[in-house]
């Protein structure tokens, strides 16, 4: 049902073209089950390549879903009468395409199933409590329209429950999915961007580099990482992804183009929570993130870190 990506150990065949999928609501999501009575993954195994960044592209059975749009997340959600609920979730990275089926029987009489390339954003072991329990899913107002006892795999969330799944991660603390970002940009892990050099316009300004943004906000999701604000879930779908990108090193100061980590050097941050951290000036260095965090902590009527 799913391998690691390039391992050699399954060959492909009939890959279909990238094809958008109409039946996906804006601002959903899809559902990837998992039965560990039919399928042995070994989920620690996964669990030790994800935390050391190696994991790498996955692939997934689909069912009957044929055609899934690139860039939407899935929620990965374990079946089974063991810990059943959502065990992680990230983003769907290729085409749905025609592999032999991943029941070696079916396989062996000639069968074929329909899989997808994957890459985890989040993964983590059904015991953990960041992990949602299938009964609170069926109970809670946000999430209860959800079929998650479903046994295919591949379905189709709405908006609606899916931002409800992200409201329960979010309260977990899980680094939450957005759901507007560039369908486009390669999945690839980036070491470095290039930014600040400095162009002349009606005024002087340093230059962003809109790939490094989108790389730091793929890695942290669109929540505030001071405040734990998502606009997403306060406005809507609409809303999703309106965050702005922090540098943690001014730069202003820059007196020529260097090299930004999206990951080490930029952080998101609401409007709020921006101009906080630069009330030491616009010549002092800002704010750390842990000294904001500790303001919302202290001052904070809604805080949810």
């Amino acid at each position: 049902m799913m391998l690691p990506c390039g391992t050699g150990l399954r060959g492909r065949r009939n890959r279909s073209t990238m094809q958008d999928d109409p039946k996906l609501e804006a601002g959903g999501a899809y559902l990837l089950t998992w039965k560990p009575d039919r399928f042995d993954l070994d989920l620690q195994w996964m669990i030790k390549q994800f935390k050391r960044g190696t994991l790498g592209t996955s692939e997934w059975a689909t069912g009957t879903t044929k055609t899934m749009r690139l860039g939407a997340p899935f929620f990965f959600l374990r079946q089974g009468h063991d810990h059943p609920g959502i065990i992680g979730w990230g983003r769907i990275c290729g085409s749905v395409h025609q592999q032999p089926h991943w029941d070696p029987a079916m396989a062996k009489a000639g069968k074929e199933s329909n899989e997808v390339d994957v890459q985890f954003e989040f993964l983590t072991m059904p015991d953990d409590p960041k992990a949602i329990p299938r009964p609170l899913l069926e109970a809670d107002r946000r999430t209860k329209a959800g079929k998650w006892d479903i046994q295919g795999s591949g379905t189709r969330l709405t908006a609606e429950v899916t931002n409800g799944v992200r409201a329960l991660l979010q309260g977990r603390r899980v680094k939450m999915p957005s759901l507007n970002l560039d369908a486009d940009a390669p999945w690839v892990r980036v070491e470095t961007y290039s930014e600040g050099s400095i162009k002349q316009s009606l005024t002087t300004y340093h230059e962003r580099n809109s790939k490094a943004r989108l790389r730091c906000l793929q890695h942290y999701g669109c929540v505030c990482q001071g405040c734990g604000f998502d606009f997403g879930l306060y406005y809507g779908p609409d809303a999703d992804g309106m965050i702005e990108v922090h540098h943690l090193r001014r730069i202003s100061q820059a007196t020529k183009s260097r090299r930004v980590d999206p990951i080490k050097d930029l952080r998101p941050l609401c409007s709020n929570c921006h101009r906080v951290v630069h009330l030491p000036g616009a010549k002092a260095d800002p704010l750390p993130i842990p000294t904001l965090r500790a303001m919302v902590r202290r001052y904070g009527k809604h805080s949810s870190r």
